[in-house]
């Protein structure tokens, strides 16, 4: 199991920060020697091996499953045009930031995991340790609010709470699938591998045609291509081809990304990513602001409701059922 985990691992990354340091000042089989003293993974031999035998050090990678396909192809294209020190400087960079961003969006989702947590904790020792506690008769009842008669049905049949938890731990799950639809931050985060891709591929070289028209996740590539076909522009084509629909100014920025000049396309697609990046931070920022305001309000109430709608009632009867 251990070496089946092994021979599956790739190491972009670590690839990455090797060749971007010292591409232009080791050969290539220094560089998988490095890697290898770095990984202790004897693929990086097998790799070597190869390009001893003459095969491109990308090839070796690649066919010792060392790197991504993706990986690959980006590599491969930023060699063939001399671009291969700015694009590893750039992946790089914009993996950092793909990090954060990923670690932003599991922060996000803390807020709704602790509230529901926490809810299910406060009902169950109102229900089940104070409403439970007592043994009511009907002068208790007479003395509570009209509620209470239902707070000591559920506290006689766990199986409803049990009911109850299992159906909003659904809708939870229903709401984490389509959180791409519901969640403004992660749509955003969607969209922004859209980007990311395009940023990359022009980076290593490649026309936005080329690689928006190969491109697949939450983008209609079929559809890209037929429309340039038909003879709309590059912008108009892009955005119709995007499955989650971008925003008014997300459309303004790409449109004006594809104008001008084509030796302008480069740094007009890097401005793109960098805005849309911007974009995507602004959204999470916000939409883990109003999701934790409105948690922290819904557990408030929640314990709010049991001091006053449970705790404090039973206070009071209690000194009316003694009298």
């Amino acid at each position: 199991m251990k070496l089946d985990k092994l021979s599956s691992k790739t190491y972009d990354r670590e690839i990455l920060e090797v060749i971007s340091k010292l591409f232009d000042k080791k050969s290539p089989i220094e560089i998988l020697e490095i890697l290898y003293f770095l990984r202790k993974d004897k693929r990086f031999l097998l790799a070597k091996a190869r390009v001893e035998a003459g095969e491109n050090i990308f090839n070796a990678l690649a066919a010792e499953r060392l790197i991504t396909d993706e990986l690959y192809d980006y590599l491969i294209s930023a060699s063939s045009n001399r671009k291969l020190s700015e694009f590893t400087r750039a992946y790089l960079t914009s993996m950092k930031e793909t990090r954060r961003i990923v670690s932003d969006l599991i922060k996000q989702m803390a807020s709704p995991l602790l509230a529901l947590a926490v809810h299910y904790i406060v009902l169950y020792v109102a229900i089940y340790k104070l409403v439970k506690g007592i043994d009511m008769d009907e002068k208790w009842f007479r003395a509570l609010p009209g509620y209470f008669r239902f707070l000591d049905y559920i506290a006689d049949n766990p199986q409803i709470f049990m009911i109850y938890v299992v159906t909003t731990l659904g809708i939870a799950f229903i709401v984490f699938l389509l959180r791409k639809r519901l969640i403004p931050s992660y749509s955003f985060y969607e969209k922004m591998k859209l980007y990311l891709y395009l940023y990359y591929s022009v980076k290593s070289g490649k026309k936005v045609e080329e690689a928006l028209a190969n491109f697949k996740t939450s983008f209609d590539n079929q559809k890209f291509v037929s429309l340039l076909e038909s003879g709309e522009e590059l912008s108009t084509a892009m955005i119709e081809s995007m499955k989650i629909k971008p925003k008014i100014l997300e459309q303004v920025l790409i449109r004006s990304a594809f104008e001008g000049k084509e030796s302008e396309i480069e740094k007009n697609v890097e401005d793109l990513y960098t805005q849309l990046l911007d974009l995507t931070r602004n959204s999470i920022a916000k939409t883990g602001m109003v999701l934790n305001i409105f948690f922290m309000l819904v557990v408030a109430g929640l314990i709010l409701f049991v001091y006053l709608g449970i705790n404090l009632p039973i206070a009071q009867a209690a000194r009316v059922v003694a009298q």
